[in-house]
């Protein structure tokens, strides 16, 4: 095989790990979009059996599609880093957005699911207010508001690539 072939099988790897990068983390936002309606719907409305089937959806989705954009988006990134003059730690954008995709992967892992997953939904014929009361709707509203915020961000530090390099660390002389 030429170098050719080669750089050019590996700009094809890249570019389906950029592109499978890309998707994830605009599939998770659109997620955290589909939730946050969900749950103003819930919030907002007097019909119990709409309430309660805002906050069964919610408890649907997270578990089913949540951990798994996580987990790729993540992978991803890291493949990406690894992979690519950029580095993981060789520029602060890049360490940085590989600290926000640890940091929301482990609270998805750690709280999110534990929660969703721990939902006991009430009977939604006690009303809209019975079925907010037993639920904690708040607890289920602040992921969606925090990722979603820390995916923007991220795509922010993408396109800008602010920062510059890490300093490289002085030299040290020999001990004697």
């Amino acid at each position: 095989m030429s170098t050719h072939q080669f750089l050019q099988k590996r700009r094809r790897t890249r570019k389906a790990v950029l592109s499978l990068h890309i998707i994830s983390s605009v599939s998770w936002f659109g997620v955290d979009l589909a939730l946050l309606a969900l749950l103003a719907m819930t919030l907002l409305t007097d019909d119990g059996a709409v309430a309660a089937a805002g906050v069964e959806a919610v408890t649907a989705i997270i578990p089913a599609v949540v951990p798994a954009l996580a987990a790729t988006m993540l992978a991803t990134g890291v493949v990406l880093g690894v992979g690519t003059a950029w580095g993981l730690i060789t520029y602060k954008w890049v360490t940085t957005k590989l600290a926000i995709g640890t940091v929301l992967t482990v609270l998805v892992g750690a709280l999110l699911l534990p929660t969703a997953l721990s939902v006991d939904i009430p009977d939604p014929r006690l009303g809209a207010d019975a079925v907010r009361a037993g639920v904690s709707v708040q607890d289920l509203l602040a992921p969606p508001l925090v990722s979603g915020l820390a995916l923007i961000l991220a795509v922010v530090l993408s396109i800008y690539r602010p920062g510059g390099r890490w300093r490289a660390a002085p030299a040290r002389s020999p001990r004697r």
